[in-house]
């Protein structure tokens, strides 16, 4: 094994342990406000991570699960943004999918996946742009929890 190839590997077993532990504090904070569907949606989530950080070395040869992985990411993301509203800003998360890429992909052998995700991700936040955040909306959240995003977002990117 290059040592190239086992820092991207280590690199990767970091990430997925943080998002792993994002997901769970996210998880916390859903139970906590009883959003019942996003419970399941993170329960979901925590379930694919721990599955993906058994099954890395697969994942590591397949460009197709990893975009796909990446394009579901994407999605839930897009709901969240949307559900939240502009003011929580949750497209700070798509900073931290793009920070994956060079984990993910090769830069050079890869850039089709890589600006299929970025046209996927432009499209996504012109789409929430474009109905002013009220395609999942909720009207009934309270600040506090778009406070509490606010900040779990913020930390996302430190």
């Amino acid at each position: 094994m290059q040592p190239n190839k086992a820092l991207k590997g280590k690199l990767l077993n970091h990430y997925i342990s943080f998002f792993l532990l994002i997901y769970v504090i996210d998880l916390l904070y859903n139970i906590y406000f009883n959003q019942l569907t996003h419970i399941y949606i993170y329960s979901f989530l925590i379930f694919l991570t721990i599955r993906i950080f058994y099954l890395k070395e697969n994942l590591k040869n397949n460009k197709k699960i990893r975009f796909i992985l990446l394009f579901i990411m994407s999605l839930i993301v897009f709901y969240f943004d949307s559900y939240y509203s502009s003011e929580a800003m949750v497209y700070i998360t798509y900073l931290s999918i793009i920070a994956t890429f060079p984990l993910l992909f090769d830069v050079v052998f890869d850039y089709k996946y890589i600006i299929a995700l970025f046209i996927i991700f432009s499209i996504e936040i012109l789409i929430n742009i474009y109905t002013n955040y009220t395609l999942f909306y909720n009207q009934k959240i309270l600040f506090s929890e778009i406070r509490i995003r606010r900040i779990n977002e913020v930390l996302q990117v430190i």
